[in-house]
């Protein structure tokens, strides 16, 4: 009888804890703003909104606490060529330009190359994604497109099969004893390849696709060529003036990722940027600091930029 009760208490013990570790989403806006920290007289309520108004000095809307992991959700609405944004994991408010991230809230962008709706400011564009495809050319002069999966074969004829063996994504080699020994480079560098299996009329034969460098194999009649590229995809994501629209950011870890009106916008993982001044694409930032060494903890602001912007359905979730 007594084993028994112990293990009721251990089994109620554990549920406690396990209920006092679920995730609590916190509805932010109130009448008195009682949940954020400001400045001045420029943000006021009404009617479950918060909102910018007048004109004079900047100042932001910081909510109260510091954060490292958590998905923040929200609605804004912004005034013709007006601008915002949500500082992320900032150390210092007098200082946030070089000690928060910034997704930007606009109508499109600011004309800057980093500077769209639902990008990374000065850091990464929305929809901004790798472009890589294996394409084969057959005895009947027929251009495939074929997936990128590995060990998977590809019929391209009768005689022809096809399947990568191995994808690099940064192709490096070194020579020991007089051969050249290829191997997988550091995470800093951007040089993908392919290494490729094409059986024709039995034979086996091993290439080396690098970027848009067509290989012909040495029997038949195949032509391999990877093909890629990194480039913006759409880089504007239109939230046009005086309409509501809805934003969720999740930050877990080194992974940004940012939904605009229901949609994913953006995935970052901030690991890659692994250079102070400059964005793993080969663009400039203003950060003196790697991305990846900035800390993983800090405040959550909502940018004041002199213009009109209303925000309503602020929620937080703390994800630690």
């Amino acid at each position: 009888m007594e084993r028994n009760c112990l293990k009721l208490a251990a089994m109620v013990l554990i549920l406690g804890i396990c209920a006092g570790c679920e995730k609590k989403t916190i509805d932010l806006v109130t009448p008195d703003l009682s949940n954020f920290t400001f400045e001045g007289g420029r943000w006021t309520y009404q009617d479950g909104v918060v909102a910018r108004t007048g004109e004079g000095n900047l100042h932001d809307l910081w909510i109260n606490g510091e954060y490292g992991d958590f998905v923040l959700e929200l609605e804004y609405k912004i005034a013709p060529k007006s601008n915002s944004g949500v500082y992320i994991r900032c150390t210092d408010k007098a200082d946030w330009m070089n000690t928060a991230l910034e997704v930007q809230i606009h109508e499109t962008g600011d004309g800057t190359v980093h500077g769209q709706c639902g990008g990374v400011y000065d850091c990464l564009s929305p929809n901004f994604i790798d472009v890589a495809r294996l394409q084969a050319t057959g005895d009947d002069g027929a251009t495939k497109d074929l997936p990128l999966t590995l060990n998977k074969e590809h019929k391209l004829d009768d005689s022809t099969t096809v399947k990568i063996i191995k994808m690099y994504r940064n192709y490096q080699t070194i020579e020991r004893q007089g051969k050249v020994m290829p191997y997988e480079g550091s995470d800093t560098g951007w040089n993908p390849a392919l290494y490729i299996s094409a059986v024709i009329d039995g034979t086996e034969e091993k290439v080396l696709l690098e970027r848009d460098k067509p290989v012909k194999t040495e029997t038949g009649n195949c032509t391999l060529n990877f093909y890629s590229e990194k480039r913006i995809a759409e880089k504007d994501v239109q939230t046009p003036a005086d309409q509501w629209h809805s934003m969720k950011i999740r930050v877990k870890g080194g992974i940004i990722a940012v939904w605009s009106n229901g949609k994913q916008v953006l995935n970052m993982n901030l690991d890659d940027w692994t250079e102070a001044g400059w964005n793993p694409q080969g663009t400039r930032n203003r950060y003196s600091v790697a991305l990846k060494d900035m800390p993983r903890r800090g405040f959550i602001g909502l940018q004041d930029h002199g213009l009109p912007v209303w925000f309503r359905n602020i929620r937080l979730t703390p994800l630690d």
